[in-house]
């Protein structure tokens, strides 16, 4: 597998866990706390071009990733969050946590209007992907709607990389739309339960690439899906699985994942009986 395509697998890689510190949820009540794990398997099965067609080369050196994430309502309306992520490649054998996230984000229920922001610290496991010394700030505004048929999740937001310890960087934009469709079933309605079928779309322009210190005109973009379906069992616990899939893409790679993700929801009550 060449140099560049390996950069671009990764790269999509890590935008899709950095996501989780961003994710498309409005924030948790004020004095809640809500602990989120995940995993998450990708498949690199080849690499779009120039030309926009993938090359079909797959990649064994598939990557894996364990999110870790902590929010707490400092506000009404303001969430804090702190993520960190363990990292395995296959075969590679690189494995350790990524940088840790910080983000703050600010949602209205009523209007669904928000935004967020977030920086990933330059700190982390050198051998490891993602890892190097450099920092990201991502910036973004957000629309979360319920309607009387279907729940709307949306967020655009923009990311901003210093340079890495080699003189690398590539920034970008990322457009996300999330509608999730509630299953009305008597059963789980009477014992608090949910469950919504949904589809994610996700849309990234990647620019301002820098290789060496040297800036190229080389861009990328990526248009992704992921059909998934979210269930709530109590008032604790809730749980979402996802397939990310690449639908097309240019200079960037060509992947398939799994995702399932778990959030333990605490009053403050609770939390503090423990």
């Amino acid at each position: 597998m060449s140099h560049s395509i390996k950069i671009s697998a990764l790269t999509a890689f890590c935008t899709a866990t950095a996501v989780f510190a961003l994710d498309e949820y409005n924030p948790v009540p004020a004095r809640v706390m809500q602990i989120n794990m995940g995993i998450e398997r990708t498949s690199v099965s080849g690499y779009y071009n120039d030309g926009w067609e993938s090359d079909g080369n797959a990649n064994k050196n598939n990557p894996v990733t364990i999110p870790m994430q902590g929010k707490f309502g400092l506000l009404d309306k303001l969430e804090g969050s702190m993520e960190v992520d363990y990292l395995i490649v296959d075969q590679v054998g690189h494995t350790g946590l990524d940088r840790p996230k910080l983000a703050l984000k600010y949602g209205d229920p009523l209007t669904g209007i928000g935004g967020y922001l977030a920086i990933a610290l330059p700190i982390g496991f050198e051998d490891i992907m993602n890892a190097g010394n450099f920092a990201t700030m991502s910036f973004g505004g957000m629309y979360n709607r319920n309607f009387p048929r279907v729940n709307l999740m949306s967020n655009a937001s923009y990311s901003f990389n210093t340079e890495d310890n080699h003189n690398d960087k590539i920034d970008n934009i990322r457009l996300f739309v999330k509608p999730e469709m509630p299953i009305p079933a008597k059963a789980m309605t009477a014992k608090g339960q949910y469950l919504g079928v949904n589809l994610g779309m996700t849309y990234e322009f990647f620019f301002n690439q820098l290789k060496d210190g040297d800036p190229t005109d080389k861009n990328g973009h990526l248009l992704m899906v992921a059909p998934g379906a979210y269930y709530t069992f109590n008032k604790i616990i809730s749980a979402e699985m996802q397939f990310p899939l690449s639908l097309a893409g240019q200079n960037q790679a060509e992947t398939q994942s799994f995702r399932l993700e778990l959030f333990f929801t605490l009053d403050e009550g609770l939390y503090n009986s423990l």
